[in-house]
């Protein structure tokens, strides 16, 4: 049986990399400053729902059987 939790926090930590991407992409029409304060708000939600997901699969003991692992969330690292 599938584990709903990590369904949920995978789909919310997709959505947030896709637009940490778009932001990245589209910041032409807009200031520099306004632009760099979007990317890094968007690159906080992404390591905010990066870390929920993995802390789940690191606890989780349906995750641990399926054997899914975590990874260490790197603030730095840029989506490509």
């Amino acid at each position: 049986m599938p584990c709903e939790e990590h369904d949920k926090l995978e789909r919310e930590y997709q959505a947030k990399c896709r637009a940490e991407i778009s932001e990245h992409d589209g910041y032409k029409h807009r200031s520099i400053k306004k632009s760099l304060a979007e990317r890094s708000r968007t690159i906080s939600e992404r390591v905010a729902a990066e870390t929920l997901f993995v802390e789940h699969m690191k606890n989780c003991e349906i995750c641990q059987r399926e054997g899914r692992k975590g990874w260490e969330v790197d603030p730095r690292r840029l989506m490509d």
